[in-house]
Order: structure tokens, then sequence, then C-alpha cells
């Protein structure tokens, strides 16, 4: 679990866990999970014609000047990895090696379009998270709701240095992609140390 936290930290994502390598070497798995196939996360979390067209709409508004021009290094690379679960499977790749997440919620600190809860979600693993983005929230909740779970209890609009959930509420948090977007990095550690 050490090894892969240094490996997220360095590569700028993150993965707590509130037990140590120790604590989880001797512990069997509360539910077993595997990280799913590209194919098969790709089949989960695509989303309807009708979302897909307002997700990308928001990305190409949001993201369009930071992204290569050529589609398939931009906008549909872009959904491909991050809303369709690559990245997602990254994510629960880390978790998984730091060994199981045990009883409670994992939460996931900027939390973007929601890709990471909602494939953990599939798996069976209490997952939430929060984004400081109103509309990268409206959209995670409407993700939700087309996969039958309840989007507002899932995602919350709220920034990495003041987190919107109380002192030990979870088990295990994600900062996947996260601390090379926010100013405060440190604040943000020390809140989900907190958390």
């Amino acid at each position: 679990c050490q090894d892969a936290q240094r490996r997220a930290l360095s590569s700028g994502r993150g993965v707590k866990h509130s037990m140590s390598a120790d604590q989880i070497q001797g512990q069997a798995p509360q539910q077993p999970w595997t990280v799913p196939s590209l194919d098969e996360a790709e089949r989960l979390l695509r989303p309807s014609t009708e979302l897909e067209k307002s997700i990308r709409s928001m990305v190409a508004t949001q993201l369009g000047r930071v992204l290569p021009a050529n589609p398939a290094r931009g906008l549909d690379w872009y959904y491909a990895n991050v809303v369709l679960g690559a990245r997602a499977r990254e994510a629960l790749r880390a978790l998984r090696d730091c060994g199981p997440p045990g009883p409670g919620t994992v939460i996931d600190i900027g939390c973007g379009l929601g890709s990471f809860v909602l494939l953990a979600r599939r798996l069976g693993i209490e997952a939430v998270g929060f984004e400081p983005g109103e509309e990268e929230v409206t959209l995670a909740r409407q993700r939700a709701e087309e996969m039958g779970l309840d989007g507002d209890e899932l995602f919350r609009t709220g920034r990495g240095e003041r987190a919107p959930f109380p002192d030990n509420s979870a088990t295990a948090i994600v900062l996947h992609d996260v601390l090379e977007h926010i100013q405060d990095w440190a604040a943000v550690l020390t809140e989900a140390e907190r958390m």
C-alpha cells in the first residue's frame, strides 16, 4: 500500500487508506471485486446519447482551449479516458493494490463527472465524491440517476480545502488527477487526512 501511495502521489494522483499496510495484509476483502476490463467499464459508464451530448458540450466549452485540436488526442481522448472509465480503472487499481477498503466510505476528492464513484458503486464499493464545478456535479448526478442511483446522495459540490464531510468519515480517500489543478495542495491533503 505504501508503494502504491508513493506511486500515486508522485504521479499527481492520490490514495489515502485509513488502515496501515500491516493491518490490510491480514484481512480478507469485505467484498471481492476486480478492476473491470476497459470494455466492461465503458459499458457500465456509457451515458445516454442525450447526456453524452451534454457532457461533450461541457468538456468542449471548459477544456476546448487546452485540449489538442485533433479530436483523437483531444476531446475524444478525454471522453474515452475520463468519462468512459479508463482513468477510473487506474484509481480502482491503486485502491485495490492498497488492500480492501473495508467497511465505510471511499471519498473521491475532485470527482469531476463521477466516473470513479459510479464504477466503484457498480463493484459494490461504498463511494461518494465532491467537485468544485457545479456543472460537473450536475452531470455526475444525471449519470447516477440514469444508472438508478441517487445522484444527490453520491455527489456534492465542494472544494478539497474545505471538504463537505465530517471527521473520520472515510476509510479511503481518492485524489485522482487533482493535485495538479489546485493552488493549496497542502490544505487538500490535510482535509483528506481529517476525513
